[in-house]
């Protein structure tokens, strides 16, 4: 899923002890793809919660800690993450949408998220969530 790649184009990161204060829910049903993203983000600094791979666990997640942003996968098996999308918004919790769903594909009420194309490299996701923190 993730290929460790630089990129040229890299949008400054936020400084080290600035992103380790940011705690970063992930919402991906594949197992593998949850750790893949999780490392990337702790490799870079920033803070994790237990990924989680269905609606209601995210819900759950987000009752119980204090999450600054989210990384959204649209399709969890037989579910579609917008209530979480919704809830976070709801929050004013900054999120990115890392997904094989195009743009078009997603309500219109969060089509202007950030939105990462799966396959991805780790920096495309690192510099989606950079945008989404400070979209300025």
């Amino acid at each position: 899923m993730i290929r460790n790649t630089p990129d040229p184009n890299a949008r400054l990161q936020p400084p080290p002890a600035q992103r380790a204060a940011v705690c970063v829910l992930i919402v991906e049903d594949d197992a593998l793809a949850a750790e893949a993203l999780q490392m990337s983000l702790e490799d870079a600094g920033y803070g994790t919660v237990a990924p989680a791979d269905s609606v209601a666990t995210a819900l759950r997640t987000i009752e119980r800690h204090e999450v600054d942003a989210a990384l959204l996968d649209i399709h969890l098996g037989s579910e579609l993450v917008y209530p979480v999308a919704d809830e976070l918004a709801s929050r004013g919790v900054p999120f990115v949408f890392v997904t094989s769903y195009r743009r078009a594909d997603i309500p219109a009420r969060h089509r202007d998220r950030p939105l990462v194309a799966k396959p991805f490299h780790d920096h495309e996701v690192l510099n989606g969530l950079a945008d989404a923190l400070d979209p300025d």
